[in-house]
């Protein structure tokens, strides 16, 4: 099962109430969720300006469809986010050298901005009524810094049954995680791996560099009893 096909499937499973967007982009990913079948309300923070004004464009025919420029984050504050040649690999940490040489979709950092920083506990109940969180699948798509992001949402814990984010199995931003550390977060945090979908860029011996991983809280019941190997092909 693709990861394009499996988020549809759990969001429905599990009964998802609204969809926290953190690093939403331009939007695209979001949009492919709603094709998907997801009908209820999505909240998606992006910093960058470049990308929201893509993003903000994408969502404005959409009546549940919130859009935010903003970072989300440990503490609420400013920061300087590094922007690249990539449009999608602007970050708070500055790109590994060795991965500048290495890898063509790492480059070096064009100039930097200061965007504002929020935590996603404080900011989405102010956006959305409370009844709308009863359910929450948390996006995060933001460069090395979703554990960052992670810690500025436990107030929020109890209402998370799905988290979407990024292993890294290479080292790309300098200061960032591991993935066996992002692991252990998401575990002692109630959260058990769902799938793991390897991006299809690889190092130049085939390991693989980056992982998009989905977890759902541990001991959740869903819609159904379970599936089989057959209704997952």
């Amino acid at each position: 099962m693709t990861l394009e096909l499996l988020l549809p499937r759990l969001m429905f499973e599990f009964d998802v109430t609204c969809l926290a967007d953190v690093g939403a982009n331009d939007g695209r990913t979001t949009a492919g969720l709603r094709k998907g079948g997801y009908s209820g309300e999505i909240v998606s923070f992006e910093p960058d300006p470049a990308a929201f004004s893509v993003l903000a464009s994408r969502a404005a025919t959409d009546l549940l469809w919130r859009t935010h420029q903003t970072a989300i984050g440990r503490e609420r504050n400013e920061k300087s986010l590094i922007l690249s040649a990539g449009p999608t690999l602007g970050s708070f940490l500055p790109p590994d050298e060795n991965a500048i040489r290495h890898w063509n979709f790492v480059s070096e950092p064009l100039n930097s901005i200061t965007v504002p920083v929020q935590r996603l506990d404080s900011i989405l109940p102010e956006l959305v009524d409370l009844s709308v969180l009863d359910r929450i699948f948390l996006k995060m798509d933001i460069q090395g810094w979703d554990l960052e992001a992670f810690a500025g949402a436990t107030g929020l814990l109890e209402k998370i049954v799905i988290i979407q984010t990024n292993l890294s199995l290479k080292t790309i931003y300098d200061g960032q995680p591991t993935y066996r550390e992002q692991l252990d977060v998401f575990e002692a945090a109630g959260f058990e791996p769902a799938g793991f979908f390897p991006w299809p860029i690889m190092d130049h011996n085939w390991a693989l560099i980056d992982v998009r991983t989905v977890f759902v809280r541990q001991g959740l019941r869903s819609n159904s009893k379970g599936t089989d190997v057959k209704s997952l092909a």
